[in-house]
Parts: C-alpha cells; sequence; structure tokens
C-alpha cells in the first residue's frame, strides 16, 4: 500500500470522525477497536483492507468511495443517504417514528 493511499484512508477516517463530532475513543466503541488503532490510521500507519473499510464505514454511518488515483482525497466516507422518516403525532408533540431506508423495498 502506497503511503498516499494510507495517508488518504487516514484523512477521511479524520474528517467522517469529526463531522459526526465523535472523539477518538468514541469511534473505537464504535468499531469495536483500540484508540491506539484508530490513532494509527488517522496518522497514516495502517493500509486500509476491506473489512476494516467496512467496519469502519459502518461505525460512521457511512459508505466507502475509493476513486482512481493516488491524491489525498482517494478514500472518502460519506454519509449514508437518508430515508424519508414518518413522524408519529400524540401527546408529546409530533416525533420521528421510524427512518424508512431509501430505494425499493425488499420482496415479503
Amino acid at each position: 500500500m502506497a503511503i498516499r493511499e494510507s495517508l488518504a484512508f487516514g484523512k477521511a477516517l479524520y474528517d467522517r470522525r469529526n463531522a459526526l463530532g465523535l472523539s477518538v475513543p468514541d469511534l473505537a466503541g464504535r468499531a469495536a477497536m483500540t484508540i491506539d488503532e484508530i490513532e494509527c490510521i488517522k496518522e497514516g500507519g495502517t493500509a486500509p483492507t476491506v473489512t476494516l473499510l467496512r467496519r469502519l464505514a459502518a461505525a460512521l454511518n457511512a459508505d466507502v468511495r475509493l476513486t482512481a488515483g493516488h491524491d489525498i482525497d482517494s478514500v472518502r466516507f460519506e454519509p449514508h443517504a437518508a430515508g424519508p422518516i414518518r413522524m408519529w403525532e400524540g401527546a408529546l408533540g409530533t416525533l420521528p417514528l421510524v427512518r424508512q431506508p431509501s430505494g425499493p423495498r425488499p420482496p415479503t
């Protein structure tokens, strides 16, 4: 793995974590990883594997985007597209009930 790709991985992780307002310990807990493992990725010291990208994408509620090239933005964690939210109206006012997935529904 090229150094630039590892740095791009670290930058993508840092950018998404900050966008969510998560601390390193918060992300480590969500991803079932150690703080040292997260720090190593952030510093560009860990090559991204498919398994690791999936684990972190799930912890960051995001999709992974890889682009050709070796620039610093060749790896990105992009937020999941939000589906429509059903609302519940009751004594407490209007509250979100369930987030519906976007796209076609699976067969029942």
